[in-house]
């Protein structure tokens, strides 16, 4: 099973390494982005195995969100995941387009 971390809850990434680890956790390549512009170190993730994927379409924004937000709802779409987060509009329109939304805490 497939869990997509949202960049809104990056702040609480080792809480969730330790919670979901029945799931293959994935960060999405604009989520990279997001984090090395914004100083959010997510090294230790990556280096335990946390993988990075990009949605295979163009990448767009919807319903207001900055793309790293849209491409984490994307992504989970696509692979049928479900998606960690912890912003509400995020949660909202995630559910909205029927992807499970789970929080970090």
């Amino acid at each position: 099973m497939f869990a997509v971390i949202s960049p809104s809850s990056f702040p609480k990434l080792g809480k969730i390494l330790e919670k979901f680890t029945e799931y293959r956790l994935i960060i999405t390549s604009y989520g990279v982005s997001y984090a090395l512009q914004n100083h959010i170190d997510i090294d230790y993730a990556l280096d335990r195995g946390v993988w990075v994927r990009a949605y295979s379409h163009k990448a767009g924004t919807f319903s207001g969100l900055p793309i790293h937000e849209a491409e984490a709802i994307m992504v989970a779409s696509d692979l049928q995941a479900i998606l960690i987060a912890s912003d509400e509009k995020v949660k909202k329109e995630a559910e909205r387009l029927g992807v499970k939304v789970v929080t970090p805490d």
